[in-house]
Order: C-alpha cells, then structure tokens, then sequence
C-alpha cells in the first residue's frame, strides 16, 4: 500500500497556503504529487503514470492550491480529503472520456450515414478517415455543419452526441436561460425531439 504523507507537515502547509505563503504551493506539489499518484492508481487499479491518473492528481492539487478553505480540518484529514477529491476528479475524467468514445462512433455513424444520402463532408469516396484526436473538433464541426446548417442547431446537436441531459446548458444555447424553469424544460424538450428525430434519420440512436 503507497505510503502517505505526514499529516503534520500537511495541516503545517495548509496553514501556509491560506496565508498566502508564495512557498507553499510547489512544495505541496513536491511532496504531495507522487504518493497521491501511486495512492489512487492502487485504488483505481491503474498504472500510477498513466496520463488520466496524473490529471486527476494535477486537478485536485491545483484545485486546492487555488481555495484552500475548500478544506475543513474538523471534517477529516487532508490527506483524506485530497484522495476523495482526486477519486472523484479520475472519475469525471474517465466518465469524460468514455462519452468521447460514445460520440466519436455516433458521429462516424451520422458522417457515414450523411455520406451515402450525397452530402458532401470531404473524405473522398464515402470514406471515413481515422483522424488524430487533436482534429475530433473538426471532424465535429464539419459533420454537423453538414447535417445541421443553423449553428444553433449545430451546438444542440453537439450536445446531444455528448448525452447532455441537464437543462441548463441546452437553455444557454437557445438564449432562454432567463426564462422561468418549466418553460425552460418545455422548449429544451421540444428541441432535443427535434434535435434526435434529424439524428435517428442518419441512423443515430438517441435516447
């Protein structure tokens, strides 16, 4: 088991970073960063060097650097709150990543049903190119450029790939986030069935 850090030197430094000590804050990530790592990869069951374990620490070590009063000595111990934040900041990078992976084979799927009804998308011959993740923003933006034509349409159907299914953003995009809630959830529900009806004609499944 990774051993942890001396919860003496931690609350000495938690004291130094809400008085603002210009110090603290890289010794923190000194003495800090590699234990948290190795700490939460044994929980995760995943190498302590992978590039998702090492976000998650980084995350919740700048999370914390930036509002230490975030932590409540009579709660727990900061090492303990430390693990619980990076726990959940793995898992909302995992949970990131896997709708990536969903909405990469549902734009694949739109792309290639758009292709076979004549509509242009730049790969030649109705083919797919397998694209670098760093271009996953224009291969987006050029598949619903070309099944959506409004850009408003375009960012809800974005947000329908990402099985987004909170109001909110959805109300930003239609500019109605000042509106009472239940009118909200009106409009917002008769646009995504706007929205995932074009979609299921591609051959996207929505749900």
């Amino acid at each position: 088991m990774p051993a942890k850090v001396d919860n003496a030197w931690l609350l000495d430094v938690h004291r130094r970073l809400l008085a603002r000590d210009p110090a603290a804050p890289a010794q923190l990530a000194r003495k800090v960063m590699g234990p948290l790592a190795q700490s939460l990869a044994h929980v995760a069951h995943l190498p302590d060097d992978s590039e998702m374990i090492l976000d998650a620490v980084t995350d919740t070590l700048m999370s914390y650097i930036k509002r230490p009063g975030q932590f409540d000595p009579s709660k727990r111990g900061l090492w303990g709150f430390l693990m619980m934040s990076a726990q959940a900041d793995l898992l909302n990078l995992q949970n990131k990543a896997e709708r990536r992976h969903r909405r990469e084979r549902s734009l694949k799927l739109v792309e290639e049903r758009a292709v076979g009804g004549n509509m242009e998308t730049g790969e030649p011959n109705g083919q797919v190119a397998e694209v670098d993740s760093r271009m996953q923003a224009e291969r987006v933006d050029r598949v619903l450029d070309n099944v959506f034509p409004d850009p408003v349409d375009q960012r809800l159907a974005a947000l329908v790939l990402d099985e987004e299914r909170r109001t909110g953003p959805y109300a930003t995009v239609l500019g109605i986030q000042d509106a009472p809630l239940e009118e909200q959830r009106r409009t917002v529900k008769r646009q995504k069935d706007r929205i995932k009806k074009r979609l299921s004609r591609l051959g996207h499944k929505t749900t």
